[in-house]
């Protein structure tokens, strides 16, 4: 495992404790505003390993299969979880919750017919965007 997948692989735990702390329903605890704000946080650092995990993996020249299959996944997972959760807690209308779910849905259903055809469809920058 090198550096590159443990920061992808990071972001799916950090995904986890994200929503968990999101989770905390308003008014249920004391810490519940802490709570948001260390998961505020946590989405920032998130988006800051996925800018450096594919940095390190082109840098050192770490770049795996693995890799190009778990980064999308974890933003996928990322982005999903946190429209839900602040879904749920009426932030974010459902509309959007739902377009978000649609269009991840059908992407990796277009690259998956691609990848079954042969072809290879690398993520552009405005994709990440």
């Amino acid at each position: 495992m090198n550096l590159p997948n443990l920061l992808t692989l990071s972001r799916i735990v950090m995904c986890i404790v994200f929503v968990a702390l999101l989770s905390v329903p308003r008014g249920y605890a004391e810490w519940q505003p802490r709570a948001w704000e260390v998961g505020y946080v946590l989405a920032v650092l998130t988006g800051f390993t996925d800018f450096l995990d594919g940095y390190y993996a082109r840098k050192l020249n770490l770049v795996t299969e693995f890799g190009k299959f778990l980064d999308p996944l974890s933003d996928k997972v990322f982005a999903v979880a946190g429209f839900v959760v602040l879904t749920d807690k009426g932030i974010v209308p459902c509309w959007t919750t739902v377009v978000l779910l649609s269009r991840e849905f059908l992407v990796q259903g277009l690259r998956e017919m691609a990848t079954n055809s042969g072809k290879t469809i690398s993520v552009s920058y405005l994709g990440k965007v």
